[in-house]
């Protein structure tokens, strides 16, 4: 039973080459201590920034029980938390696990969450429209090009156009939430007293911190001139990412976009005027 008690961390540097034929497939990395796979995965994620590519890079794992289970993935230059381990009901409630897994979220840390969930109606019919309409236009069908928008509406109600549904597979959407933003049934997620983001489309860096019940935050451009600053205040019940929810609304930041860096070598780097 005691073995059952025992978590330890497996890390992948690229888990794209697991599925990408012709690739050398990276190792499956395994450790005793948890400091010791965060840091390891840092390592790897560093140079994995790039916002458009949806791949899963590198992976942060936890093995408990004789199981192995993908808790962390850097994906879209993001670390974002994975659900897979909610199926498994012998380890979503493990007391070792969750502990593990909050202690992984914290430190490494973690901003996003991957919520799955299904397409809604409209949204099935908004890919169905954009497949017809491809079709449509590589066929060049007479006729249809024209009045388009009347033409599909009737068909699609009348259910004509089933091959151009989405596949069972294709209605299940991934979405990256804000872990700050999440109902988190497993564990307390503690906000952190000060964190670093930086807003590739506007190359904004953002840096804020807490100063008892206020926000502290400082705006700077990618060649570490302060931009704007200033102090952010709520109710008792704001937390550090209540304050940058609406500093981002101000901004029209939206949080899908953002990578989270490491606080205080921003920091380091701004202090140092900008060296690498």
């Amino acid at each position: 039973m005691e073995q059952n008690k025992i978590v330890t961390y497996y890390v992948i540097k690229d888990l794209a080459t697991w599925t990408t034929r012709g690739c050398k497939q990276s190792v499956c990395e395994r450790y005793e201590h948890a400091e010791e796979a965060m840091q390891q995965f840092r390592d790897y994620a560093q140079w994995q920034t790039v916002i458009e590519d949806k791949r899963i890079r590198a992976t942060l794992g936890i093995r408990i029980k004789g199981l192995d289970f993908d808790v962390v993935y850097r994906i879209g230059g993001k670390n974002a938390l994975s659900l897979e381990f909610h199926l498994s009901s012998s380890v979503n409630e493990d007391q070792n696990f969750l502990e593990a897994l909050q202690n992984i979220c914290q430190q490494l840390p973690v901003s996003h969450v991957r919520i799955h969930r299904q397409m809604t109606e409209e949204e099935k019919k908004e890919w169905t429209r954009e497949r017809f309409t491809k079709w449509i236009l590589l066929n060049n069908v007479h006729g249809i090009i024209q009045d388009l928008e009347k033409k599909f509406e009737p068909l699609y109600e009348q259910q004509k156009l089933e091959r151009f549904l989405p596949t069972r597979q294709q209605q299940d959407v991934v979405e990256h939430m804000p872990l700050g933003a999440w109902d988190n049934p497993y564990f307390e997620a503690l906000p952190p007293e000060h964190f670093a983001l930086f807003v590739p489309s506007q190359s904004l860096y953002v840096c804020m911190q807490t100063s008892e019940m206020e926000f502290d935050y400082t705006l700077y451009d990618s060649q570490e001139h302060i931009l704007d600053g200033g102090r952010l205040t709520g109710n008792g019940a704001w937390t550090i990412w209540d304050a940058m929810n609406d500093l981002f609304e101000e901004l029209e930041v939206d949080w899908k976009e953002i990578i989270v860096l490491d606080h205080d070598k921003v920091k380091d780097w701004i202090e140092s005027g900008g060296e690498k």
